[in-house]
């Protein structure tokens, strides 16, 4: 049998190779589950709005690093529309900017999906509130098509 330098070089990647898929590691259930959820519920047509603000609320005094303030809302951002979030006890209210009517799908990470409509003036509201990451898909009553992306709170 040749030694490593006398082999081919297709057979040394070829080896290379086979040792790599012998040793792969195993992928967390829950991360092959995002995966597909983020790349199979998107519309590839959709424009990408990202998460631009967040803001919480500060009851008058300065934070310490430590500290935490309550989320209150979101503003996502994409080239043709603003989504913004109220975060409520109980719901999200969210509001399109241009208004316009739209169906809002509230897309989980492991797949789950439920719609809300939102009216003429492009409020809607998210009742109970996701407890898991999600995005929000939005088709307008004019045929834009927008996806936020993932956000947990």
């Amino acid at each position: 049998m040749p030694d490593e330098s006398e082999r081919h070089p297709d057979e040394r990647l070829l080896a290379e190779l086979t040792e790599a898929v012998s040793r792969r590691r195993h992928v967390p259930r829950e991360a092959i589950e995002a995966g597909k959820a983020a790349f199979g519920l998107r519309g590839f047509d959709a424009e990408i709005a990202q998460l631009v603000i967040e803001s919480a609320a500060l009851d008058g005094s300065l934070l310490l690093r430590a500290e935490t303030a309550a989320l209150t809302s979101l503003t996502f951002q994409s080239a043709h529309l603003r989504i913004d979030l109220g975060i409520l006890d109980d719901a999200l209210i969210g509001q399109l900017d241009p208004d316009e009517e739209a169906r809002v799908e509230v897309r989980g990470r492991t797949g789950g999906t439920r719609e809300v409509a939102a009216d003429e003036v492009g409020g809607f509201t998210i009742r109970p509130i996701p407890k898991s990451g999600f995005h929000l898909y939005v088709r307008t009553a004019s045929g834009l098509e927008v996806v936020t992306t993932w956000v947990t709170l």
